[in-house]
């Protein structure tokens, strides 16, 4: 727990798309924060090498500013308490299973080595980009942190998603709305045959270790919704961050 509201971890809630990527490069820039970037994404817990770099890349036109040390950088620093990588404390539920829910007991324990850590080097930390209000609020009350949400109309970013040229923003909505024990019904009556596709059941089955797989599984069937339910689900997801 932080007892100095100023040094207290700023959580960037966003979705896909919101600007949070320029943004963390703006506090990236700051002596007073230590940027924590995209802390939920399936990269963060594996070595660097080839397969990290590839889930950055710009194979899919990301349109993101570079960001010195990489996206991941921060994240080969040192927990002092654990004296462990911060890597290796990642959860994995935080990409995908717990998106629209209650973050577990090891993603609070992930969040807080961030914060000992920013703290440790005299900053404060900022969690560039969490996928969701709802999974933080948990770490935001234990923490006293610092909520801070990005916005943009709906259309808007519904329409820089690219879908279905592009098509990983659509299918990571999917497997969000696949986990939520609260969400998924509502989606399933927005896209009935997706939601009981076997593709979508595989994914689910797959471990929170290798959500990047999960990914490939249901790209295809994704790209296949119709436009109307595909909008649906987005602003069922958009409605939800907020």
């Amino acid at each position: 727990m932080t007892s100095d509201p100023a040094s207290a971890p700023i959580f960037s809630n966003a979705m896909w798309r919101s600007g949070s990527t320029y943004l963390a490069s703006c506090f990236a820039k700051s002596d007073r924060y230590l940027l924590f970037y995209e802390p939920c994404h399936e990269g963060v817990g594996r070595k660097p090498g080839t397969a990290r770099t590839r889930d950055r890349s710009r194979d899919r036109n990301l349109r993101h500013p570079e960001l010195e040390g990489g996206y991941f950088g921060s994240y080969e620093l040192t927990d002092p308490e654990t004296a462990r990588p911060l890597r290796t404390l990642h959860a994995p539920d935080l990409s995908v299973r717990s998106v629209y829910g209650e973050a577990s007991d090891r993603a609070i324990a992930f969040f807080e080595a961030l914060d000992r850590t920013a703290r440790a080097t005299g900053k404060s930390a900022y969690l560039g980009f969490c996928r969701s209000g709802t999974q933080t609020a948990r770490a935001l009350a234990e923490m006293r942190g610092r909520p801070l949400h990005l916005w943009r109309a709906p259309r808007e970013q519904f329409a820089s998603y690219d879908w279905p040229r592009n098509d990983y923003f659509m299918a990571g909505t999917v497997l969000q709305l696949a986990f939520s024990r609260r969400y998924r019904p509502i989606a399933r009556m927005l896209a009935p045959a997706l939601f009981a596709s076997p593709q979508l059941h595989l994914a689910r089955t797959v471990p929170d270790r290798l959500t990047r797989h999960r990914y490939r599984i249901v790209r295809a069937a994704v790209a296949a919704l119709d436009p109307a339910q595909c909008y649906a689900l987005f602003y069922l997801s958009w409605l939800i961050c907020f």
